[in-house]
C-alpha cells in the first residue's frame, strides 16, 4: 500500500507525524492498562484503591503499598516519557523556520512551557509521595 514512492513517504513530516502517532499509540496503551488494572484489582472492605497526587485512601497517610508504589513509579516514568517527547518535538520545531513561525504564532511554545511547568508539578507531588 504504501510503497518507496508513495505520497505519504515524499511528504517532509512524515516521520516525525509517524514518530508523533507511535508514541500516542503507546501513551494511550500505558493510560488505558493502567485504569483497566486499577478497576480490575480486588480491593479489601469495598473501599476504593485508587488515590490521586494529593491523597493515598486505605491506609495511614504515612503508609504506601507496594502496588501503589509501583503504580507512581509507572506514572512518574510516563511523565518523563512525555516530557522527553516535548522536548524532541520543541528542538525539531525549532530546527525548521516555517515550523518555528507557525509555533510562536500559536503560542505553542507558550503552552508547551505551561503543560512542562504541570508535569513537573505533578511530578514533584508523586515524588514525594513515593519518599514518604
Amino acid at each position: 500500500m504504501f510503497g518507496l514512492n508513495s505520497p505519504l513517504q515524499t511528504k517532509p513530516y512524515f516521520k516525525m507525524k509517524l514518530f508523533l502517532s507511535i508514541f500516542t499509540g503507546i501513551f494511550l496503551s500505558f493510560s488505558t492498562f493502567s485504569q483497566t488494572n486499577q478497576l480490575n484489582t480486588p480491593n479489601s472492605g469495598g473501599t476504593n484503591s485508587k488515590f490521586s497526587f494529593g491523597e493515598v485512601q486505605g491506609r495511614g497517610a504515612n503508609e504506601i503499598s507496594n502496588e501503589q508504589k509501583i503504580q507512581i513509579q509507572e506514572k512518574l516514568n510516563l511523565i518523563d516519557s512525555h516530557l522527553e517527547a516535548i522536548e524532541i518535538k520543541r528542538k525539531y520545531i525549532q530546527g525548521n523556520p516555517d515550523q518555528n513561525a507557525i509555533a510562536e504564532r500559536e503560542a505553542w511554545f507558550k503552552d508547551m512551557d505551561r503543560q512542562i511547568e504541570e508535569l513537573n508539578e505533578r511530578k514533584r507531588v508523586l515524588t514525594a509521595l513515593l519518599n514518604k
